[in-house]
């Protein structure tokens, strides 16, 4: 209960009192006090009295001379051994009562020889219990004398105290002598005195024995309490203990750690609460936390760091400080506009964006697919013949216009501008939609480029020939050239036009030795190209003789002409046969559908198919992968992959001076040469892929302990998971669009001859684009060159059942179209946002099922078309299935008529197409049948159909609209409000 009081007065910042321990008191004595006694008359008497002011009996001593002796008194009494413990200067209390020697009581004689009004006290030190009744002596030496002690008033209760020491053994004993005194020794208390643990200036100091005399001080150095640390400025925290037991005298100090502040007693550290930070010990109290972040780092030790959190949406940048404001990222910018020029060339212009995240450093990306005017369903990234100006710099601009050029004619460009800055790239669900500003622009038939390549031959006196490429960008048919001559080497002086249509032109009637400067440029139906840079030629003089050209006789002239006469027809048949097929396109449908399936395919060169490489380790010499393994830095472990034998990294891979994130493959210690080989087997089949997507592989690494495999990151993971945690976030044009482009990768690989055999959805990946890939190669096997043909396995092994055509699993025979059937599943675990396909049927009961002809059901919401193809992809007939390529047309066309009448949302609201007549938010919400969200829109000032179409699903939660079916139809609904204003930006192309 002490120690309790002590700490709440230094909490209370209170004086601390003294604080003593009591080594002996007469007073708790509940029995004789046995005092040893030596006396040369009665001497010292033990007694009961009672003591007033404590309402209780107590043991004393008193004395009193005989009336009728003349002998001088000399009467001790010795206390009990006394163990002094820690104490050097001892305090002792006495109470007693004196007699007055005139008391007319007294008998004369006592009051003139004997009677005294005063007694002595002395101690002797001893290190145990030595005392006997002769042992010491009764006399004054050896014992030490603390006073003759006299009384303030007789008769009556005095009370006194002593100090004596310092004691230098074990304890003590305390010895009272009366020399002829009438006194009575009430009690006697001995004690000595120490100061209390205290906390003072964020340090403790612990209990500590006052020092061995009255003028001591005793000097303790304090501990840091507990997230503290020694000040540099204020020095070792330091306090006086002084010999009454008070502390007194205080200097130095601790200061908090990082992460805490003082209490206002200044005796703990506390952690700083939410809302503040603190990042040095050279300030004292927390401090705000800087805009756009809150909660703070918890600490439950010794802190090393602390920082506030950015709020979600908001970041710091690579080099910023945690007192560094957390920033946003830019939204989109404003009139994006394309004005074209020629037909190959277009120049973007764009305002900065209305909110640049609170940052100075904004920069712009350029973003760019491409599709023929004809085929207008399959988007791919654009040329790298495209020219940008200004160049970009690390993909970067920082301008507001740009123009692009080397465009291909007839085609139409997707182009985008996304505003971004120093935290674009590192915010947590940062969705970069918000960011981007896109616009259509379709070019038509461009100008050709310029001829190059002029040579002259056989200069005549009067005549010479010419000759010249092709422009390396015709941009369509080139009709005719047009060769100008200029007399006399003068731009000035009369010219000479020569028109042809073939790459050689013979001029005659020139005049002789004259310089003649010779410009050509050609013509297709979108006009003239620029012409060529000149280049001059001198004629003969009339005198000049040319030699005669000369044959080998050992040349056969007549075979050669006519070999070059029959490669010349065969060139003209099929320039005609394809000039035929371009003019007839339109008027045969079946050449039509011919020639975009051609277009769409997308296949590499006619004699590159996937090519299984017996030694794996030589095939990978021959695509010279290898990378060094400096080059790869391992972060963390985030998964396993090919059964036991390898795992999953993320990491870094330095390439061109550049530090890329990337995936790692890493082979295990444990593992075998025959899993070594099936590992490697792997990184050889990436090799051959090139596909947007399929899952890129950036190298491979042999030469470490460890094999790798480096792969590109994929930010959002496997796909399932992916859908499993984003499910309310997605919209349905967004899942088309992932079925789309996993059908792309999946007919490329077909076109390659390859089949995949573990298609599933845990096995494509997602990047932060949320462009799915196919990976997961290790269990894909190859097809003859016969598309038809089926790869059997020879060991068995472990199927996925669920995912697996029936012929697979009954006779282990796989084709491009069980990888069909597959397909169907991902099509069903997509619309179904990663749901466990046939639920939790056995595989048995999976097997029987699919037999009796049972197929998964349409999931909810699924539109009835898509059902329909995962159906057709169910066919048990294998013939009867669609090829990836007709899977990849289907989920064209339902793209395109979403994006004409979008689908009827899971509520059963039809979300009608966005006609322009719609010019306001009331009636845009009209046409969605979400009126009643009204007040909403106009509570949170959502007032116009620009705002509107910058709406996310986080907007929409934040502005209380919970219903997870009226948010995918304000989705969509925003969506085709997005598609309408990029409608709206086409440049309109001039017809030719």
């Amino acid at each position: 209960q002490m120690l309790n009081t002590l700490l709440m007065l230094c909490l209370l910042g209170k004086p601390l009192p003294s604080v003593q321990l009591d080594l002996y008191n007469s007073k708790s004595a509940t029995t004789d006090l046995k005092w040893t006694p030596f006396s040369t008359g009665i001497g010292w008497e033990e007694v009961s009295s009672y003591d007033e002011g404590h309402r209780t009996t107590i043991r004393s001593y008193q004395v009193c001379p005989q009336e009728d002796t003349t002998v001088e008194s000399d009467n001790w009494i010795r206390s009990p051994y006394i163990d002094a413990r820690d104490g050097k200067l001892i305090h002792l209390d006495v109470e007693f009562s004196i007699n007055h020697c005139s008391h007319d009581t007294l008998p004369d004689n006592m009051k003139k020889t004997q009677c005294k009004e005063t007694f002595n006290m002395f101690y002797y030190e001893a290190d145990g219990d030595v005392a006997t009744s002769t042992f010491p002596p009764w006399r004054e030496k050896p014992y030490v004398k603390i006073d003759t002690i006299a009384a303030n008033s007789v008769n009556r209760v005095n009370t006194k105290t002593f100090s004596f020491g310092p004691i230098t053994r074990r304890g003590f004993y305390v010895s009272v002598q009366d020399q002829g005194a009438c006194m009575s020794l009430i009690s006697l208390q001995i004690y000595y005195f120490y100061c209390g643990e205290t906390w003072k200036n964020l340090a403790v100091f612990p209990k500590t024995v006052s020092g061995d005399s009255m003028a001591s001080l005793v000097e303790v150095v304090g501990s840091c309490v507990d997230h503290a640390v020694q000040s540099t400025n204020l020095g070792s925290p330091e306090y006086r203990c002084n010999s009454n037991g008070r502390w007194q005298i205080n200097t130095g100090g601790c200061v908090c750690d990082v992460g805490f502040q003082p209490n206002n007693q200044q005796t703990r550290c506390q952690p700083c609460p939410d809302g503040t930070y603190k990042v040095s010990n050279t300030i004292s109290e927390c401090l705000p936390c800087p805009n756009n972040s809150g909660f703070n780092i918890s600490h439950t030790n010794h802190a090393s760091n602390n920082e506030c959190l950015c709020n979600t949406g908001y970041a710091r940048a690579s080099g910023e400080t945690v007192n560094t404001p957390c920033t946003a990222a830019p939204s989109s910018p404003l009139n994006l506009l394309a004005s074209e020029h020629d037909g190959h060339a277009v120049t973007l212009t764009w305002l900065p964006p209305v909110h640049l995240g609170g940052r100075k450093d904004i920069f712009y990306k350029i973003g760019c697919k491409s599709t023929p005017l004809w085929e207008l369903e399959q988007f791919i990234s654009c040329s790298n013949a495209l020219v940008y100006q200004p160049h970009l710099n690390e993909g970067k601009i920082f301008s507001t216009t740009l123009q692009i050029s080397n465009m291909s004619p007839y085609t139409q460009y997707m182009l985008s501008i996304q505003a971004a800055n120093g935290v674009s790239g590192i915010i947590d669900n940062y969705d970069v939609t918000n960011s981007i500003a896109t616009v259509t622009v379709n070019t038509t038939q461009s100008t050709p480029s310029s001829v190059y390549g002029i040579e002259t031959s056989d200069i005549e006196p009067t005549s010479a020939t010419l000759s010249w490429h092709v422009p390396r960008y015709p941009n369509g048919e080139i009709i005719e050239y047009v060769v100008k001559l200029q007399y006399g080497g003068h731009s000035n002086t009369p010219t000479l036009v020569k028109q042809t249509s073939d790459t050689t032109v013979h001029l005659d009637g020139l005049l002789s030795n004259t310089n003649y400067i010779v410009l050509i440029h050609a013509r297709t139906v979108a006009g003239f190209g620029p012409f060529s840079k000149p280049i001059s030629f001198k004629t003969l003089t009339p005198a000049t003789i040319a030699k005669p050209v000369t044959v080998s006789p050992t040349v056969n002239v007549p075979v050669i002409a006519g070999a070059v006469c029959g490669l010349a027809l065969v060139i003209i048949l099929i320039v005609v046969v394809l000039r035929c097929r371009k003019t007839d396109v339109k008027s045969d449908p079946m050449i039509s559908e011919r020639l975009i399936d051609m277009n769409q395919i997308d296949l590499p060169p006619r004699d590159r198919i996937y090519v299984k490489y017996p030694n794996p380790q030589t095939a990978l010499a021959k695509f010279k992968c290898e990378i060094n393994p400096s080059a790869i830095t391992i972060e963390d472990v985030i998964g396993s992959g090919e059964g036991e034998f390898a795992e999953v990294c993320c990491g870094r891979l330095v390439h061109e001076n550049k530090t890329i994130k990337v995936a790692v493959k890493r082979l295990k210690d444990s593992a075998t040469s025959v899993d070594e080989t099936n590992f490697l087997q792997e990184g050889v089949t990436l090799t051959q892929f090139d596909d947007a997507n399929v899952v890129k592989i950036q190298g491979v690494v042999t030469s470490s302990p460890n094999i790798m495999i480096v792969f590109e990151y994929m930010e959002n993971g496997a796909l399932d998971k992916y859908l499993q945690l984003h499910k309310n976030d997605i919209t349905l044009f967004q899942l088309l669009e992932m079925l789309r482009g996993i059908a792309s990768g999946m007919k490329y690989l077909s076109s390659m001859k390859y089949v995949h055999r573990d298609l599933a959805a845990r096995n494509i990946l997602v990047n932060s684009q949320l462009v799915c890939k196919v990976s997961d190669f290790g269990l894909s096997r190859t097809l003859e060159n016969d598309p038809q043909a089926t790869y059997t396995t020879q060991y068995g092994g472990k199927i996925a059942i669920r995912w697996t055509a029936p012929e697979s699993i009954l006779f282990r025979q796989f084709t491009s179209a069980s990888d069909v059937w597959s397909y169907g599943i991902v099509m069903w675990e997509v619309m179904s946002y990663g749901e466990k396909p046939y639920w939790d049927m056995s595989n048995k009961q999976v097997m029987e099922s699919i037999q009796k002809g049972m197929r998964l059901p349409s999931p909810m919401n699924c539109p009835k078309p898509l059902h329909d193809l995962m159906l057709e992809c169910w066919f048990a007939e294998v013939k009867d299935r669609p090829s990836f390529l007709q899977i990849f047309q289907k989920l064209n066309r339902l793209l395109r008529d979403w994006v004409e009448q979008p689908v009827a949302s899971v509520a059963s609201k039809p979300t009608p197409r966005l006609h322009r007549d719609i010019t306001n938010v009331q009636q845009w919400l009209d046409k969605l049948c979400m009126s009643e969200y009204s007040e909403t829109f106009n509570e949170n000032e959502i007032k116009n159909l620009h705002l509107v179409s910058t709406l996310t699903a986080s907007d929409l939660k934040a502005m209380g609209i919970s219903n997870e079916d009226h948010k995918r139809v304000i989705l969509d609904g925003v969506l085709a409000l997005k598609r309408r204003f990029a409608q709206e930006a086409i440049v309109p192309v001039a017809c030719v």
